[in-house]
Order: C-alpha cells, then sequence, then structure tokens
C-alpha cells in the first residue's frame, strides 16, 4: 500500500483507553457473534441443508432511544443488544432479529423478491476451484440460479497475476467513543460498510455544549461499470459494497506504510459463512496531524482522520473520515492498485451515505431585474425541498448551493442553521440491501419514487462521488493514488468561528 505522509503535531499528545458501559451503536464483539451463532444453531434453522451466514449486524435501534440514551447522566446498562441476520438456508434467504438477551429469534422472514445477499468467502472461492474440475467449463451455459463469473489468469512466474490475464496523538478512546478537540463522535465496523461513523457532535464554545451534526455516516454503494462491450468484458459491471462488501475485504494496515507513527488502531470483527467471528487486525487507523493552514499563517488546520483501505479484486479503496478543527467533515475515497494488462476504461461511483440532524433545503443565486451600472448581479433565492421527489437534486451548471437545515433552530443572525452537502435524500443502501442479480425492485430508484414528505422530518441523504478512469501508461505496474471527496462545510451551523477561541 502506497505510504501517504501526514505532517505530525509537535504537541506531545496523549491517547488514553478507558473502560466504559457499552455504546449501543457498538459493532458486535467476538462473543456476541459466537452467542448469535449457537442460538441460531439450536433454532429449526440448523434442520435445514447448506446454513450459511452472510450478514450479522447489531439491528440498528431506534435513533430516538440512541439519542435518549447519549443525553442521559446515567446510561442505561441494560440497553437491549439484538442482532440483524442474512442467511441462505435450504435455497432461501432468511432475515433474522436475533435477541442476545433472550437468546431467541424474535423476527424471521423469507426474503421473496429478486436479489442474492453478499458472497461469502466461501462462495467465492469455490466458484474460482469448480472451473478447474469440470471439464465442460469453456461452454456457455444458461444462468438459472445463483451465478458468479470468473477471471482466468496464467501466472507464468510472476506474483503480479493480473499482468498475465487469458482473454502523534491528541484524542480519547473510550471503546468506540472518541473524543478530539471539539468533536465527540462514534467508529463502528461491519461486513459491508466497513467503517461507519456515529452520533458525531461538535462542541459549540458560545452555548458551552455539543451540537450534533451527523447520527450516522459510512459508504452506501459503488459501482463500477467497465467500458468494454465485448462478451468477455460487457458483465464486469461491479456494486463493490453490496457484492462483496468493504468489511469482509478490509486490508490489514501496515504501520508507517499505511498510517503514520502516531496512529492508534482498531481491529475489525463480523461472522463467517459458519457463523464464527472472524478478524481483521488493524482494519481502521485513528491519527491527526497537520492538513495545512486554517487562520492565515497563525493556527494550522489540524485534522483527526478514520482510515480503513479495502481490497477488491485489483484494487485498492482508501477510506478517510477527516475531521476539522473549523466543524466541517471532510469524507475523502482514494483508488490505486494494480490495473489488468487490458487498460479497459471505467466509472467508479461511490455513495457516501449522511444519516444528519437536519432538513434538506437549497440556496440558490440568480439574476435581479433591475438597472445597475454593473454588468452582473445576482442575490440569492431560498428554496426548501419539500418531498423525496424534489430532494432529488441533479448537479450542474446552474449557481445553485444545497444545504441541509434544521427549520426549528436559527443563529443570531436569522439564518437558519444547516451545512451544505450536495446530495439525495433516500434510505440506507442506495443499490438496495440484496445487490447480486438485483432487478432493482429494492433500491434508490424504488424508494425516492415513493415521494414522501421530507419537509422538518429526520432525513438520510446521500453525496455521490464519481472516477472516470481512463487508464494510461504512467498507471503502470502500479496506478498512482487518485483521490476525491467530499465536505459537509459549516455554513450557518454556529454564530461565528471557534477555530481561534
Amino acid at each position: 500500500m502506497a505510504s501517504i505522509p501526514f505532517l505530525a503535531l509537535g504537541l506531545a499528545l496523549q491517547c488514553c483507553f478507558i473502560a466504559s458501559l457499552p455504546h449501543p451503536l457498538d459493532p458486535l464483539n467476538p462473543a456476541e457473534i459466537n452467542h448469535i451463532r449457537h442460538i441460531i444453531q439450536k433454532s429449526h434453522l440448523v434442520t435445514l441443508p447448506n446454513l450459511t451466514f452472510h450478514f450479522v449486524d447489531v439491528d440498528d435501534p431506534e435513533k430516538r432511544d440512541v439519542l435518549k440514551w447519549l443525553s442521559s447522566n446515567k446510561h442505561n446498562e441494560s440497553f437491549p443488544r439484538r442482532a440483524k441476520v442474512v442467511v441462505r438456508a435450504g435455497g432461501e434467504t432468511r432475515e433474522l432479529v436475533v435477541d442476545l438477551a433472550t437468546n431467541s429469534i424474535t423476527s424471521e422472514h423469507v426474503y421473496r423478491g429478486h436479489g442474492y445477499p453478499p458472497f461469502t468467502y466461501q462462495e467465492l472461492y469455490q466458484a474460482s476451484q469448480l472451473p478447474k474440475k469440470d471439464p465442460s467449463w469453456l461452454v456457455w451455459g444458461t444462468v438459472a440460479k445463483r451465478a458468479l463469473k470468473i477471471a482466468s489468469f496464467y501466472r507464468g512466474g510472476t506474483v503480479n497475476i493480473y499482468a498475465r490475464p487469458i482473454g502523534e496523538r491528541g484524542f480519547t478512546m473510550e471503546g468506540h467513543k472518541v473524543r478530539w478537540g471539539n468533536w465527540m463522535f462514534h467508529v463502528g465496523f461491519n461486513a459491508r460498510a466497513g467503517v461507519i461513523i456515529s452520533t458525531a457532535s461538535v462542541f459549540d464554545a458560545k452555548q458551552k455544549r455539543f451540537r450534533r451534526v451527523l447520527y450516522r455516516g459510512h459508504v452506501s454503494e459503488t459501482f463500477v461499470p467497465y467500458m468494454d462491450p465485448t462478451s468477455e468484458w460487457y458483465f464486469r459491471t461491479f456494486m463493490d459494497m453490496g457484492e462483496y462488501g468493504f468489511g469482509r475485504s478490509a486490508d490489514t494496515l501496515e504501520p508507517l506504510a499505511d498510517c503514520p507513527g502516531n496512529a492508534v488502531y482498531m481491529d475489525g470483527y463480523m461472522a463467517g459463512a459458519d457463523g464464527r467471528p472472524q478478524k481483521v487486525d488493524r482494519a481502521i487507523c485513528i491519527l491527526s496531524g497537520i492538513q495545512g493552514m486554517l487562520l492565515g499563517d497563525i493556527l494550522k488546520l489540524v485534522s483527526l482522520d478514520e482510515r480503513m483501505v479495502a481490497t477488491v479484486g485489483n484494487y485498492d479503496y482508501v477510506l478517510d473520515w477527516e475531521f476539522q478543527q473549523s466543524g466541517s467533515i471532510k469524507v475523502g475515497v482514494g483508488l490505486t492498485g494494480v490495473l489488468e494488462m487490458k487498460a479497459t476504461s471505467y466509472t467508479n461511483t461511490d455513495q457516501i451515505r449522511k444519516d444528519v440532524f437536519a432538513k434538506l433545503g437549497t440556496r440558490k443565486t440568480t439574476s435581479v431585474g433591475i438597472k445597475s451600472p454593473r454588468k452582473s448581479y445576482w442575490s440569492v433565492v431560498k428554496k426548501m425541498a419539500k418531498t423525496e421527489a424534489e430532494g432529488r437534486i441533479r448537479l450542474g451548471s446552474k449557481p445553485a448551493e444545497l444545504l441541509v437545515v434544521n427549520t426549528n433552530k436559527k443563529t443570531k443572525t436569522g439564518e437558519l442553521c444547516g451545512l451544505p452537502i450536495d446530495c439525495w435524500t433516500t434510505e440506507r443502501w442506495a443499490g438496495g440491501f440484496y445487490a447480486d442479480r438485483s432487478r432493482g425492485d429494492d433500491d434508490l430508484a424504488v424508494w425516492s419514487n415513493r415521494n414522501r414528505s421530507i419537509a422538518n422530518k429526520d432525513v438520510v441523504v446521500w453525496y455521490t462521488v464519481g472516477f472516470h478512469h481512463i487508464p494510461y501508461q504512467e498507471d503502470y505496474p502500479a496506478m498512482p493514488h487518485f483521490t476525491t471527496d467530499s465536505n459537509s462545510g459549516r455554513l450557518t451551523f454556529l454564530n461565528a468561528t471557534h477555530c481561534s477561541r
């Protein structure tokens, strides 16, 4: 993995780990994953053939319950721990809710829609081995059931199989809770999304309290269509998140190579196909560093970064959640890896989910029809999106700025409190939960066509970043790091900058 340099702080900063009560959004630990496996294996599901675990994660508690728990001075130790589990058994996909306290399955539903859950490692391995055992594997057949396309390579004495195709610390950690500067947030991990940021709040020095900014944020989906129409390539249109999972593809980060010397690491846990816990050592690193100038030449821009790297096939995704002193959150998506010898152009689109504590509005510049000695003139016209359809913003040449605002709160100058985010307004997984072989009955288009009201509602928004990668000779033998990002900014949220306080 390519090294990404950071300038370390010249301060002696301490990172301390403090034992604490479980946070409601803490990811499942190995003991809990084993507990879930035992509960399911003692149920009637064990009598069904080919029981495999495809998704095991915390069943998200109600947002209002989490916020109530966070606001309480005495955290409730018995906050319910439930898990959402998706298994395949007897040729069917079953969605389960498992209560760890009562040792029971409280909900079971057979999924009847189109599409399949994410692949397991065992499926991918079996798919790679079957062609070697079947002499007829060169013959095209009809796809009637769950299928996986396999690309073949000839090693030819090289470790690079893609070259032989055939055809310093200033934060505290309390469990998963992180406290740094004027920020407080929760870091989680699961097999699909990888790193998850939750309950991010920034301290308002004027009001002497934390202000909620982001309830939950993670990458939702990556859509990667290759631009080669030939029969050998046209099927290579991947949904890397929904089919393979960033957490399941997470790399073990190497100190001083993937992260600087001041980084602190977090392991990631998930359930394997047999339901047993699997560990990714050093799946996430947390680091602080100087990123530039904040106020003139008198104050440095110091940030805290949560990073993970996922390797899907020959591509590496570098995800960075960067919290800044200014009150903004910058999400970076970087691409690198090893290109194949056939340099096919492609588009890589990443949807970043942001469940924010605010509503949706736009602030658009427009011309004003008055006489003026100026050749051009513009003012601000405000419009509030009231439905999901109005929240489907198409960015283009029109001079518009999209804000997520709280219509119930204003700054002392009368502006609605909000943050600028270029987004759509939908639900959690942009490509649908069952992305593999989906027919579009569980995705962004279906949800947004419902056109539900979003005015003064608790909304989930998506920011989409895209890459059009045209391979060049400079991309060989390994592609240089190519990155883009989104920045939430901080417009009309605080009454004044608190960077100099």
